[in-house]
């Protein structure tokens, strides 16, 4: 969701020019849309709103519990009634729909393959935007579990 860049009161004749994102999408450091899947949230339309929260995030689930939410200390409500719980949000989004969440099967349409040494949560967003971008991906890990701090804390 963007917010208006110009104040009230004042003309403004271009369009969407001049918005930009809110504080708590830009300190999110994967971009995750917060006002519109709260907005969605209110709507009571948790189907856009978990399709806005995995739009950026292929790990929202898990997120949704051990992220620091670096976007709740940058809510422009916090100096008025407090930051909302954007985590808890999300998190409840999850519980409801993620569960059974499989994402489709994305075909590889590129002739590079590449490897991605860690298995964390860095290493598997980075193996799962490069298969969005159809790469054929291998990710290597030292243990027997896949995950990183997601699974060790």
């Amino acid at each position: 969701m963007l917010v208006p860049a110009v104040p009230p009161g004042f003309e403004d004749d271009t369009g969407d020019q001049h918005f930009v994102p809110a504080p708590c999408q830009v300190a999110c450091p994967v971009g995750t849309d917060a006002p519109s899947y709260i907005a969605y949230i209110w709507e009571k339309r948790p189907e856009e709103a978990f399709e806005a929260i995995t739009a950026t995030n292929p790990f929202s689930s898990i997120c949704g519990r051990v992220c620091d939410a670096p976007c709740e200390p940058a809510c422009r409500r916090v100096s008025s009634d407090g930051a909302i719980q954007i985590r808890n949000l999300k998190r409840y989004v999850m519980d409801q729909l993620g569960a059974n969440y499989r994402p489709e099967s994305i075909p590889v349409t590129r002739p590079e393959t590449i490897g991605i040494v860690g298995s964390g949560p860095a290493g598997l967003t980075a193996a799962h935007d490069l298969c969005v971008a159809g790469f054929e991906v291998h990710v290597y890990e030292m243990t027997d579990r896949l995950g990183g701090t997601m699974i060790w804390g």
